[in-house]
């Protein structure tokens, strides 16, 4: 109309673009930590860098109200996102300098707490901020509530240029800040003299989950690759490995171990205290490193036995895997009664009717009866406190320090060992004459000129089999769960002193955090470029404890950023063809291929679930749902085990299970190993069987149809 104002229908906001000489993001509440603390993530130009996960950010946690820097992760800046006048505004550039600095200032940093803490007390609620500067402006793009603190609520970004894919069949659980310093070095120490493609694995941790990447020689080196494969195979240099394995690799761990066990912790001063908890330190990162050691070798080896035994009989790759049953003795843990020392204590436990008794007290009682046992006179009480201090310290249910140890749950311990007491002397017998019937079929059905191979490929394969078995149970179990004992009994002095809550606790702190705390000296924890740094409060470490403990993987996508193209249609020299086809069965396909055998759909079937059948039966049984580490000591005789995954770890509670189910893993899973070892029904790869089925249920497992299904009253 005329001269007249009307209602507008619609209105058009016009904003200048923000040229941001630095972007990001910041949390005003940490996801993991105190609530006092901010964590900020920062990427040199345009935010887009730190959106489409191209660049990966500067990472920095503060403390809300002092600004007071708690931890920082600088990156080397390769490249920047600028203005553009193409379709996307953007364009990735790559900066003349490396940018090694952090890419926020302390002054810089401080604004954007401040900022952080004005707009969470405006909203009253922790908010999600993306913010730019430019030219030294500080603008508030973007503010949105963090609605919870869970896994679900995490945000997930690739960590890097490429693709990352996140293994929960390992490492379910985010990883401790002592684990989070744990590199793949070891594992590909060994690739270029097997001939292996994969140069290095890169980790990186995003809310503490375990995300990795494979890097890969490049085609120059290829010929040589290729020079080193061949005579690995030819040469049999394999037999170097092993060789070296027992002869240098056991005789180390076992010096390690020893020099821990001889520590009584809850005896020492506190100065000693002191320097024996730098040590276990010191000493976990090192029996990690002795793990992968030998990793590649192992898994190329069993891929090789694998592979040329379906070769000469026939059978499918994984069927190869039932004459690999009972060698590797060792995985039973403190069931073993091959092992001397087992042998005697259990032989000496039967004919002692007190002590089978205390072995059957409840969980209220069970603290009391171990000590009973550990008092004991005689030569059952010598070898019982052998047996704890050499098998009672094998963590039960993961591979960090946060993982509690046999001994530390005395219910679950005196059962287990009771489950060996009570178990018929001749059973691992029968489970070695059954698989040596079924290898004497194979050798038969074979021409008798092809015999000698299957002898020499069968052996070869156990030896691995059971090298790659051992290596973890003496490293990563028992070694690690020896430097715990010496953590826990510092974490308690420190909880009775009122300094942390929990004992278990100081397992979430660094190797500096832990000895600033006993100590209450400040400067282990200096920090270069960022001056020091605040010691983490009870709250912190209790925090972190909990975001461990409570993390469900199921919320955690599997892989981030771009898949790569499928690999080159290029045959491969045959050296290098032959150790990748290993790694691909004993690896890609053994681990991680998690297809099912069975094409039905049961996804909106709140009853059932399908995965790969890793070892056969059919079995119906309770369900004892494992979600967390306490959960091990609920698992009752005859129970079938439903859990994420299971490291071999679980080799002793499966020892107690009529069967068990995971969500992840393939046929050589740690779940999928040690069940055909113990002759159970086993299901993995199921990805939601820990969502269906609840501690009590009855279902049943049909390894026939693929199938675990919940039987119906």
């Amino acid at each position: 109309v005329p001269g007249k104002l009307t209602t507008p229908k619609m209105g058009v906001l016009i904003m200048k673009m923000v040229e941001s000489n630095v972007s990001g993001v910041c949390f005003s509440r940490n996801l993991w930590g105190d609530k006092k603390e901010v964590m900020i993530e920062a990427v040199p130009g345009q935010g887009e860098g730190l959106v489409s996960g191209v660049i990966t950010p500067d990472r920095f946690v503060l403390d809300k109200y002092s600004s007071r820097m708690c931890y920082s992760d600088i990156q080397k800046q390769t490249q920047k996102y600028v203005r553009s006048n193409n379709k996307d505004g953007v364009e990735l550039r790559t900066l003349d300098k490396p940018m090694e600095e952090p890419v926020l200032s302390e002054n810089e940093l401080v604004k954007i707490t401040n900022m952080a803490r004005a707009v969470e007390d405006f909203y009253n609620a922790p908010q999600d901020i993306e913010w730019a500067i430019e030219n030294g402006s500080l603008y508030l793009l973007q503010s949105r509530p963090i609605t919870t603190q869970n896994s679900s609520s995490l945000s997930f970004l690739p960590p890097g240029e490429g693709f990352w894919t996140f293994d929960p069949t390992h490492f379910p659980r985010p990883l401790s800040p002592w684990m989070q310093k744990y590199s793949f070095e070891g594992i590909t120490n060994n690739s270029r003299r097997l001939g292996c493609l994969i140069q290095t694995i890169n980790m990186r941790c995003i809310n503490g989950f375990a995300f990795t990447q494979p890097g890969f020689f490049p085609p120059t080196e290829i010929e040589k690759l290729e020079r080193a494969a061949s005579a690995y195979w030819e040469k049999k240099l394999y037999e170097d490995d092993y060789r070296e394995f027992t002869d240098f690799f056991r005789p180390d761990v076992e010096r390690l171990q020893n020099e821990l066990r001889l520590v009584d912790p809850s005896a020492l001063s506190h100065n000693s205290l002191v320097e024996f908890v730098g040590k276990c330190y010191d000493y976990a990162l090192e029996f990690w490193k002795l793990h992968h050691i030998y990793s590649m070798p192992c898994m190329v080896v069993v891929g090789d036995y694998m592979n040329r035994m379906s070769d000469l009989t026939g059978k499918p790759a994984t069927e190869t895997l039932a004459l690999l049953e009972a060698a590797s003795p060792e995985s039973r843990g403190i069931l073993n009664k091959q092992d001397i020392t087992l042998s005697k204590m259990y032989n000496l436990l039967k004919r002692n009717a007190k002590a089978v008794e205390l072995l059957k007290c409840d969980e209220h009682m069970a603290p009391w009866a171990l000590d009973c046992l550990l008092h004991m006179p005689g030569e059952l009480g010598e070898v019982f406190r052998q047996v704890c201090i050499e098998y009672g310290w094998t963590l039960a249910g993961g591979y960090d320090l946060t993982v509690p140890a046999l001994i530390e749950t005395p219910h679950f311990y005196l059962k287990t060992i009771l489950q060996g007491v009570e178990q018929e002397d001749d059973a691992v017998e029968e489970s070695e004459e059954r698989v040596e019937k079924l290898a004497a079929e194979w050798r038969e059905a074979l021409p008798k000129d092809k015999r000698e191979a299957f002898d020499e490929i069968l052996d070869m394969g156990r030896r691995f089999f059971r090298m790659r078995d051992e290596r973890g149970l003496a490293t990563d179990l028992t070694g690690v769960g020896l430097c715990r004992r010496g953590i826990m009994e510092a974490g308690r002095r420190l909880k009775d002193s009122g300094i942390i809550n929990e004992a278990e606790h100081l397992t979430v702190a660094t190797k500096d955090e832990a000895l600033s705390l006993l100590t209450g000296n400040l400067g282990s924890l200096s920090n270069k470029k960022l001056g020091p740094i605040d010691v983490p409060t009870s709250k912190v470490l209790q925090n972190r404890f909990l975001h461990i403990k409570n993390a469900n993987p199921n919320s955690v996508p599997r892989a981030l950023g771009v898949p790569p193209p499928p690999p080159p249609d290029t045959p491969l020299p045959p050296g290098i063809g032959r150790t990748m086809r290993n790694i691909d069965v004993a690896l890609m396909k053994g681990i991680w291929d998690e297809t099912s055998g069975s094409t039905e759909d049961v996804k909106d079937n709140a009853d059932r679930v399908t995965g790969v059948a890793a070892s056969a039966g059919v079995v119906t049984a309770p369900v004892a749902l494992v979600l967390q580490d306490s959960d091990l000591q609920t698992v009752k005789k005859g129970d079938i085990i439903v859990t994420y995954s299971s490291s071999a770890s679980f080799n002793i509670v499966l020892g107690l299970a009529a069967g068990i189910v995971t969500n992840y893993g393939g046929m050589l899973s740690h779940a999928g190993i040690v069940a055909r070892e113990y002759g159970i029904p086993a299901i993995v790869g199921t990805q939601n069987a820990t969502e269906k089925f609840k501690s009590g249920d009855v279902v049943t497992i049909d390894t026939s149809t693929y199938s675990v299904t919940r039987v119906k009253e």
